[in-house]
């Protein structure tokens, strides 16, 4: 198994198991965040193996988990959103978000993680919200698919 994958599905182990609003469950979910985007970009180095079927299927997972990768950004990059200087804030010609984390928990196996942020005031709000019990099976499919698609170039 990919290590990104694998580091994934760990993530995903966690998160069913510690205290959902202590501090581990707030670490586990920023751990679960980056490995997704990881996933993501070890997927991407593998497209010119075969470009049509990976494209296919980043864009049914992207599909499925569409903010994997703005999430990370949020959670990785918070000095910069806490400056006005982050990637979405500047997508919308906006600063001063306040990002705060929220990490909601549900009492069947995974969760949803959710980022929210707000402009200096609470003008705008920004919330994007990550169901594990869906982007962990969409990552394993997408794997799966991206090996199968390149198995004889990569």
């Amino acid at each position: 198994m990919p290590l990104w994958l694998r580091a994934l599905k760990l993530a995903d182990e966690r998160l069913r198991t510690v205290e959902p609003w202590g501090n581990d469950g707030a670490i586990d979910s920023m751990f679960y965040a980056v490995a997704l985007r990881n996933v993501i970009r070890a997927v991407g180095m593998a497209r010119p193996s075969a470009p049509c079927a990976i494209d296919d299927a980043l864009a049914h997972f992207d599909a499925a988990v569409p903010n994997g990768v703005k999430m990370r950004d949020m959670l990785e990059h918070f000095d910069d959103y806490e400056t006005g200087k982050g990637k979405l804030q500047k997508a919308r010609n906006i600063g001063g978000y306040e990002v705060t984390f929220k990490r909601a928990y549900h009492p069947e196996p995974g969760g949803i993680i959710t980022v929210e942020g707000s402009l200096a005031g609470g003008a705008i709000q920004v919330t994007f919200e990550l169901d594990t019990r869906v982007a962990t099976p969409a990552a394993t499919t997408l794997v799966k698919t991206v090996f199968e698609a390149a198995k004889d170039r990569l």
